[in-house]
């Protein structure tokens, strides 16, 4: 009902704002490493990585302390089936979901999906490859030492943007979610 006084409204007065669309960002998505879109030159760019499965308030903070460590943010997401080694269970959304979903985010410049990665090796591609002079961690990350060889390769900081946001992670909301149904409805 609301939506069909909306559109009577927009019809009505010609509302050329409530015309336009909500969401305007978009940032470019490529597949590593055969669709990769060419990066900016002469931009400062910041990596970082993740599964971003389940969009959350840590998940934001982050994306945004990331990016203000320079001027181009590539956000480099997991495949399904890492999601499912190595988190051990099945995403919520499908890896194409979860870049569309990132690439609406007005801090992101670029999303890459990533294929199956086997191992550091893959990852130092990875970072070659993007170039970037910045890699984005949260305090704790379990990858850290990885993540300062990797940038070290390629000339690159490490940027500890933020500390781990406790009760923010997607593990959390879906435990939160499986209480949730788990309890008996109140009755009247």
């Amino acid at each position: 009902m609301k939506f069909l006084l909306l559109m009577v409204f927009v019809v009505l007065t010609g509302c050329e704002t409530l015309k336009q669309p909500l969401l305007t960002h978009h940032a470019v998505i490529g597949i590593y490493p055969t669709q990769m879109p060419p990066l900016p030159e002469g931009e400062r760019i910041v990596l970082v990585g993740g599964v971003f499965d389940l969009i959350h308030y840590g998940h934001l903070r982050f994306l945004e302390a990331a990016k203000s460590q320079g001027d181009y943010l590539v956000v480099a997401i997991e495949s399904d089936s890492f999601i499912k080694h190595r988190k051990r269970r099945d995403p919520v959304h499908l890896q194409r979901q979860r870049a569309e979903l990132l690439a609406h985010l007005d801090m992101v410049d670029e999303v890459v999906m990533l294929p199956p990665m086997k191992g550091y090796k893959d990852y130092v591609n990875l970072v070659e490859v993007i170039h970037p002079q910045v890699i984005a961690v949260t305090e704790g990350d379990p990858h850290l030492a990885q993540k300062e060889k990797q940038a070290a390769l390629v000339g690159a900081e490490i940027a500890h943007v933020m500390g781990r946001n406790r009760g923010f992670s997607t593990r959390d909301i879906l435990r939160h979610m499986c209480k949730k149904e788990e309890t008996p409805a109140l009755r009247k």
